[in-house]
């Protein structure tokens, strides 16, 4: 216990500055509206000293998480709306997105839905295009790797095992 608080101690000095932490820890448990450093505004519960359970944090970019949290950590389902307009919705662990999600590129029009793994596109999922391009089967760092099938608007198919984005033996 000890060392968790410790580390959560760490981590909040890290994320926001020895002066944000010390005005959080001093706050008492229940919903706040928090300015921390760096532009950071945080709104939602604090349990014991730390970010736990609903809340939204919002980035000096513009970037908002709006989610479940665990010691100071996304944690569980959330929302991440980027800056640039992107955005996911899933499961985080760690900070990281983490288990079923989708994500949505703004610019290019393209979604994912499936896994993620360490905040990386991994396992089993669906990747959609704006021009109709449907690819369905594994990824492995957010590229086509292993069993897939990719359908084109034409009716035409490409299904085998796929390396690094690429076809390497058809089906």
């Amino acid at each position: 216990m000890k060392i968790k608080l410790i580390l959560s101690c760490l981590l909040l000095t890290f994320l926001f500055g020895a002066s944000s932490f010390a005005q959080v820890a001093g706050l008492p448990d229940g919903y706040h509206l928090l300015k921390l450093e760096a532009g950071l505004i945080y709104e939602g519960e604090l349990v014991g000293g730390n970010f736990n359970g609903e809340g939204k944090l919002s980035y000096h970019d513009g970037t908002i998480y709006k989610g479940n949290w665990v010691d100071n950590m996304q944690q569980g389902k959330g929302q991440l709306y980027y800056a640039n307009g992107n955005h996911y919705t899933g499961k985080f662990k760690a900070d990281m997105r983490h288990g079923k999600g989708t994500m949505r590129w703004e610019e290019s029009g393209k979604v994912y839905e499936g896994s993620f793994v360490e905040d990386h596109i991994a396992g089993k999922g669906t990747m959609t295009y704006k021009d109709g391009r449907i690819y369905k089967g594994e990824f492995l760092a957010g590229k086509f790797h292993g069993k897939g099938t990719m359908l084109y608007p034409d009716g035409k198919k490409e299904a085998g095992a796929w390396e690094k984005g690429k076809l390497v033996s058809a089906k």
